[in-house]
């Protein structure tokens, strides 16, 4: 990595910070001086904010496969994860509010911390949910707001996926809510685990929304089963496409709707 690189990237981030503090804390706090904080009210800063984070960094999103849900429900939504990005390129291109389960030292550092809270993302302490956020995690649910689980738990690399957790489809059982599987593309070619912080590369995030699928406690080790196995098989290909194609942004836009689905 070049001395410029080192520059561009610790420019890239303190946008991305000061973009942070405006629109997940400053202009938020000031809106709500002696309110209740509503979730439902707050998604347009939420978007506005992923919309910024992502133009800071020099980074494009896109989404595909809308069609696959009614933006009147809320659902349980599990995907890859592969960068710091995803959620922000998530709340850059998804039209409604989403909670995220983040690990619990992200709430540590300053101003984050704190927006991480005022927008009730989720902490998780080594793997597990304390009684406090599976609390907050219930009520979200409850009151029809979506939330998203990284399934392998942490981020990983390239196409093999990281063994899947169950517990965002236990709590999809528990709460009665279609799972919504997603496929994120390419954030790991902008910035990976396995590269400096400050290595920022620009390019597209694609986000690819597959259907909706329903888990009942009866068949749940079967239903989970077919679920891992169709998500690889998809995740696959689409990852495939993508790294064979990836000059050209438009090519997933060609793929027929049933291969972005799992039957």
């Amino acid at each position: 990595m070049t001395p410029f690189g080192y520059i561009f990237g610790a420019y890239c981030w303190l946008k991305n910070y000061l973009v942070t503090f405006i629109y997940l804390y400053l202009i938020p706090s000031l809106k709500n001086l002696g309110k209740k904080r509503d979730f439902k009210g707050s998604e347009f800063d939420l978007t506005r904010y992923g919309k910024k984070s992502i133009e800071a960094m020099g980074f494009d999103v896109e989404l595909l496969n809308p069609h696959e849900v009614d933006l009147a429900e809320n659902f349980v939504m599990v995907s890859n994860h592969r960068s710091w990005f995803d959620q922000i390129a998530m709340l850059a291109s998804y039209p409604s509010g989403i909670h995220f389960l983040a690990k619990e030292e992200y709430f540590k550092i300053p101003i984050l911390g704190r927006c991480m809270k005022n927008f009730e993302m989720i902490p998780v302490t080594k793997k597990k949910l304390d009684p406090n956020a599976n609390s907050t995690l219930n009520r979200c649910l409850k009151q029809n707001e979506n939330v998203c689980f990284f399934m392998e738990g942490t981020r990983g690399q390239g196409r093999d996926l990281l063994s899947f957790k169950k517990g965002a489809f236990y709590h999809a059982v528990e709460h009665k809510k279609r799972v919504l599987p997603l496929y994120i593309l390419g954030s790991e070619r902008c910035s990976s685990k396995s590269r400096h912080l400050f290595d920022i590369r620009p390019g597209t995030i694609t986000i690819v929304i597959g259907k909706p699928r329903v888990f009942t406690q009866d068949n749940f080790k079967a239903q989970f089963e077919e679920f891992e196995s169709a998500y690889r098989r998809v995740h696959n290909q689409l990852y495939l496409e993508h790294e064979i194609f990836q000059s050209d942004q438009h090519l997933l836009t060609k793929l027929e709707p049933t291969t972005l689905s799992y039957t």
